[in-house]
């Protein structure tokens, strides 16, 4: 028997069936998409807000971290979405799913107002909040037209998933409502289930305060889009060091 015909192996055979049925199973499956005009092939079953990041698009989140299931209880991520020639309608990016023919605005005027309007009541509700004062700038505020408020806490529930979902804690959940709402252990005495693994301290955007320290109830930051006003404290004219003659 010469080698040319020689037999296949059953170890062979199975080898080429798992090599040719793990090559299908790796094939992605895609869908078209259009956003903010550029034609885009996404995976199929992807949120539009990742889809969105793989392609460099930059839609501004508060409530979202990747290996948590999204809430979409900020609302800041909405996008303009328009499904097959349907009226467009506004969504949350990180939790509605990419389908074909989706075609999606991610900065038209009313997403733009929308925004805006989702930024000034979340700063007037936590100044202190660094990322709502960051969030704040980058939407150009100005002024805060609310009643202001110091809260520590804006309620994105990233501490409730990061205990129930990575840390198998459950020791925090959602109690009130309305302006009641607030996060709580069960009747506010820690269970036996906390690991006190500080996950939650770790994910909070509550811990984090603006750059230059506890601001008073209306007043902005803003520093992070001005960024010519930065004192200069070097002679190398370096903003952002930390040595002893920066200010901030």
């Amino acid at each position: 028997m010469t080698p040319f015909n020689k037999p296949r192996l059953t170890s062979d055979i199975d080898g080429a069936h798992y090599n040719g049925a793990k090559e299908k199973q790796m094939e992605r499956k895609t869908v078209n998409i259009t956003i903010d005009g550029r034609s885009l092939d996404v995976e199929k079953g992807s949120t539009v807000l990742l889809a969105a990041r793989e392609f460099g698009i930059h839609i501004p989140t508060v409530c979202y971290m990747e290996n948590l299931t999204p809430y979409g209880g900020c609302r800041i991520c909405v996008v303009e979405i328009s499904d097959n020639g349907g009226k467009p309608f506004i969504d949350t990016s990180c939790t509605y799913e990419v389908k074909e023919g989706m075609v999606i605005q991610t900065r038209s005027p009313r997403i733009i107002r929308a925004r805006k309007m989702l930024a000034e009541l979340l700063v007037s509700s936590a100044p202190n909040v660094k990322m709502a004062q960051d969030i704040a700038a980058r939407m150009g505020l100005l002024k805060v037209r609310f009643p202001m408020e110091d809260n520590r806490c804006i309620l994105c529930g990233l501490c409730i998933r990061m205990c129930y979902e990575q840390m198998d804690g459950k020791a925090l959940g959602f109690v009130g409502r309305g302006m009641g709402r607030k996060v709580s252990m069960p009747f506010e005495v820690r269970p036996e289930t906390c690991r006190l693994c500080r996950g939650c301290d770790y994910v909070c955007p509550g811990v984090i305060i603006p750059c230059q320290g506890v601001k008073e109830p209306g007043e902005l930051c803003g520093r992070c889009v001005r960024i010519e006003e930065m004192p200069d404290c070097c002679p190398m004219g370096t903003f952002g060091c930390f040595c002893e003659q920066n200010p901030l």
